[in-house]
């Protein structure tokens, strides 16, 4: 359940709500592929396990089709996308 007041909230307290900051073209970390990248995103879940986050990762790839495409591609995907 996402609470309906945002701001002023801690910074951890949205990410574990999913809402996250994506710092674009900034290679923050630029050698790790697309799928690095997502799974370091996901894994930060309490209690997440390895099944889930694969899992997950599956239904993202069905929605945004480009990213099974870049899964392991160290390229980054344009805004947008």
């Amino acid at each position: 359940m996402v609470p309906s007041r945002l701001p002023g909230r801690p910074a951890h307290e949205l990410a574990r709500l999913g809402l996250v900051h994506v710092p674009q073209g900034r290679q923050i970390i630029p050698t790790l592929s697309v799928e690095e990248n997502l799974i370091i995103g996901a894994s930060h879940l309490p209690g997440i396990s390895k099944e889930v986050i694969a899992r997950r990762l599956e239904q993202e790839y069905a929605r945004f089709p480009v990213l099974k495409t870049r899964a392991r591609s160290s390229r980054w995907i344009a805004v947008g996308r």
